[in-house]
């Protein structure tokens, strides 16, 4: 079992991002590798032009094959 995760995000004064990913990942053998996961996204920008305030949340899944 292998657990990856990542999180990015930015703050400055009229504008913040939150991107994370959490990722769970199995290895059959040598060559092939599946994974399940959650990702979320946060994004909210505040300006005298513009307001949006967007979330959402999506659910990963992964097969990869190594040469």
């Amino acid at each position: 079992w292998e657990v990856w995760g990542e999180v990015n995000g930015a703050n400055w004064s009229d504008i913040e991002h939150l991107d994370s990913t959490l990722m769970f990942y199995y290895k059959f053998d040598k060559h092939w590798r599946g994974g399940i996961g959650r990702g979320e996204y946060n994004s909210k920008l505040d300006t005298p032009e513009l307001k949006n305030d967007l979330q959402y949340n999506v659910f990963k899944l992964s097969v990869a094959y190594t040469f």
